[in-house]
C-alpha cells in the first residue's frame, strides 16, 4: 500500500486546488450560518478537522467531499467553484482536470485491488464456515 502524500509532497497545483475546496467549504459553511462544529458532526469528523480544511485545505479523500458535501446540502462540484465566481475559474479548471486524471487513476487502482481481494474470497470458505486446525505432525517440547 502507498503512503500518503503530505501537503509539502503535493505540487504548487494541487496546494492551490486544496486551497480553493477549502474556502469554498468556508464560504457554504457560513451562508448556511453552521458553526464549524455542526459541520463536523454532519460531517462525522472532528471540528478541528474542519478547521484544518478550511484554513489550509488539506488534501481531502472523495468519501469526506461526499459527506461534506451532503452535510453543506450541495452537489459534490460545488465545493470546487466559489459563488463570487459566478462559477468555476479558468484557473480553476486545470487544477481540477489535472485532480480528475490522478482521481480517475486511483480509482482504476481501486478497482484492480478489489478484483484481486475478490478472487482470494472465491476461494475461501462460506461466512459462518467453522476452521478447524489440522495437525503439522510436529510435537512441541
Amino acid at each position: 500500500m502507498r503512503k500518503p502524500r503530505t501537503l509539502e509532497e503535493d505540487s504548487p497545483a494541487d496546494r492551490a486546488l486544496h486551497f480553493a475546496v477549502g474556502k469554498r467549504i468556508r464560504e457554504l459553511r457560513q451562508e448556511r450560518n453552521m458553526t464549524q462544529k455542526e459541520l463536523a458532526d454532519l460531517s462525522d469528523v472532528k471540528s478541528t478537522y474542519i478547521t484544518l480544511i478550511e484554513a489550509t485545505g488539506v488534501n481531502l479523500s472523495l468519501t469526506l467531499l461526499l459527506q461534506l458535501a451532503t452535510a453543506l446540502g450541495v452537489a459534490p462540484q460545488d465545493l470546487f467553484s466559489s459563488s463570487d465566481q459566478g462559477g468555476t475559474s479558468d484557473q480553476t479548471i486545470p487544477l481540477v482536470r489535472t485532480k480528475v486524471v490522478r482521481l480517475k487513476k486511483e480509482i482504476k487502482r481501486l478497482e484492480e485491488e478489489i478484483t484481486s481481494l475478490e478472487e482470494i474470497l472465491e476461494g475461501a470458505p462460506p461466512a459462518g464456515t467453522q476452521l478447524t486446525a489440522r495437525p503439522t505432525g510436529r510435537t512441541e517440547h
